[in-house]
């Protein structure tokens, strides 16, 4: 017997949600399952992107602190590339 190369999940909505899932299914020409699917991914950027944005907070923070300004910055990776 093959494996199964999926895996089902049973989701409850509000019927006003499962209407704009409806909705968007329909006007993106996919089926649901894609569409979570797509859905998933897009969160993963966007989880991605908000962990960058705290890094890079936290970077500028500790650069002030030091008194590092960007120019600094510039000109160190400058240095260590050889440039």
């Amino acid at each position: 017997m093959l494996a199964r190369k999926s895996k089902t999940f049973t989701i409850s909505l509000p019927p006003e949600t499962a209407k704009v899932v409806d909705k968007l299914a329909s006007a993106e020409r996919k089926n649901k399952s894609q569409l979570f699917r797509d859905m998933i991914a897009f969160y993963e950027e966007m989880a991605e992107e908000r962990e960058w944005q705290e890094l890079r907070r936290y970077g500028s923070q500790r650069a002030k602190e030091a008194g590092i300004t960007e120019k600094d910055i510039e000109r160190i990776i400058h240095e260590v590339r050889g440039e």
